[in-house]
């Protein structure tokens, strides 16, 4: 079977005029060529022509990833219990919902998180990493590249931005005695506007402006700045602000708890699987998230897979874990990478 490919879907301008039936279909036949050239299967060539017959202006490139789509869900469902979808009327009729013996017990689905999320079937999985499902002009976008483009403009965020309390307006917020504040510094002795400090986010980090303005509309995004995350009055952690809800895995308050924790010493440099012994085969305990602290216990010697492992205990959505974690996956520092506690919008302090 041909490599897995998924798309960066370029960024996207204006319809072009319409095209003569024939010219229109020598300039498609003239895509579809680019695209085989590029390195596209025969199904994608179909589906992206058809698109771009449509939006002439967008623009596909294809990334190798190496791996097939049977190795590339094998992986992803290992464990396979971790692999989760919502209990609903839709997908109770897809067989979408792994009915194994350590997932489907008397007759009931396992609840794994929350009170309707169950173990998603092989048939799920496949169907949700295979982007030729998605290859149409509503879903494509989560293709989109998630690099910063030089094109990205403020106007574009602002567009993105438009129906929250972030449209063109200048940055304020509560600090931690609920006083309200205008966040200034010397680049913006005047204040700033949320879509010119997305940018400013974007060209320091190379992430998408466009990708990050979207995210902040996806967790927070609303008429009014009254998401946990967005508020900073949450009377647990006043003054503190998670745009991304970064590490809120149960809940708003989660995040915020992240938000406002100084991590210095050992953290966890990606989502690091915890194991119960220093070897990749031995049972996976839990996931811990990345920029999580741990405490690290003792240290082995190099392993037969060419690591040190860490023995660690961790604390992972308010319960405490004891383990082992690969070397690599934990960084030292003197202070905290993520720059917390992030005490408002703009700047952490």
């Amino acid at each position: 079977m041909k490599k897995l490919i998924s798309l960066l879907l370029a960024a996207l301008t204006a319809i072009s005029p319409a095209f003569s039936t024939a010219t229109a279909f020598a300039a498609n036949s003239s895509f579809a060529q680019q695209l085989r050239k590029a390195g596209f299967p025969s199904a994608y060539v179909t589906k992206l022509t058809a698109l771009h017959e449509k939006y002439p202006n967008w623009d596909f490139e294809p990334l190798f990833t190496g791996v097939t789509l049977e190795e590339a869900v094998a992986n992803e469902r290992t464990p396979h219990s971790q692999q989760l979808i919502q209990k609903t009327s839709s997908n109770s009729s897809k067989n979408y919902y792994c009915s194994c013996s350590s997932c489907y017990k008397n007759g009931n689905y396992v609840i794994q998180e929350g009170s309707t999320w169950v173990s998603a079937s092989e048939a799920a999985v496949e169907y949700y990493m295979n982007p030729l499902n998605f290859l149409d002009e509503k879903y494509i976008f989560q293709f989109e590249t998630t690099a910063y483009s030089p094109e990205q403009t403020i106007s574009g965020i602002e567009t993105i931005i438009k129906n929250t309390w972030m449209y063109n307006s200048i940055i304020t917020y509560k600090d931690s005695g609920g006083t309200t504040r205008t966040f200034t510094g010397s680049a913006y002795p005047n204040g700033v506007k949320y879509s010119q400090a997305i940018l400013d986010a974007a060209k320091q980090s190379g992430m998408s402006a466009y990708y990050l303005a979207s995210r902040i509309v996806q967790e927070v995004g609303g008429k009014t700045n009254s998401a946990g995350g967005a508020s900073g009055t949450n009377a647990a952690y006043p003054g503190i602000y998670n745009y991304y809800n970064i590490g809120a895995n149960s809940g708003a308050l989660d995040g915020l708890r992240w938000a406002s924790t100084t991590s210095k010493g050992y953290t966890t440099n990606c989502n690091a699987r915890l194991r119960s012994s220093a070897t990749t085969n031995s049972t996976h305990i839990i996931t811990v998230p990345d920029g999580t602290s741990v405490n690290v216990l003792s240290t082995t010697g190099v392993q037969p897979d060419g690591y040190k492992w860490y023995r660690v205990s961790v604390t992972v959505n308010s319960r405490s874990y004891t383990g082992y974690i690969r070397s690599d996956l934990v960084d030292y520092s003197g202070s905290d990478k993520y720059h917390r506690p992030w005490t408002n919008p703009y700047v952490p302090s």
